[in-house]
């Protein structure tokens, strides 16, 4: 497995979906799972994010939380049970507008083999 994607959530109302749909709609190059953690949530947060269709290529699993037992151990939950190479925080409420193929291509690159982390550019709503 070439990317594990963990996502928190928590009452994130339709923002969980719209970041699993993201995730099916940009990247379709190698195989990922995509771990949601859910912390307790009360809303149908999780129950619409499991009815998304996913591709072939995608693998989602989930680990309910009985209580809300807070972002960073639920991030660590999460990063515990993956099987990928690289590992993607993503939060709930955030989306993806194109593929991160090339975060993949530069960190398997042999040129950048002892760097440990690497980040996507963060834009909001108005392109900021």
């Amino acid at each position: 497995m070439k990317l594990a994607i963990v996502i928190v959530n928590w009452n994130s109302g339709t923002q969980l979906a719209t970041a699993i749909s993201s995730i099916v709609k940009y990247i379709n190059e190698f195989p990922l799972e995509i771990i949601v953690v859910d912390n307790a949530s009360s809303d149908q947060s999780l129950d619409r994010a499991l009815s998304i269709s996913l591709s072939e290529t995608i693998k989602l699993s989930t680990i309910i939380n009985s209580e809300n037992k807070g972002f960073g151990y639920a991030c660590n939950q999460g990063a515990i049970s993956c099987k990928g190479k690289y590992i993607l925080f993503m939060n709930p409420d955030a989306f993806l507008v194109e593929s991160i193929k090339p975060l993949i291509d530069f960190m398997d690159d042999s040129i950048n083999r002892e760097i440990g982390i690497c980040g996507a550019s963060l834009i909001d709503e108005t392109g900021n």
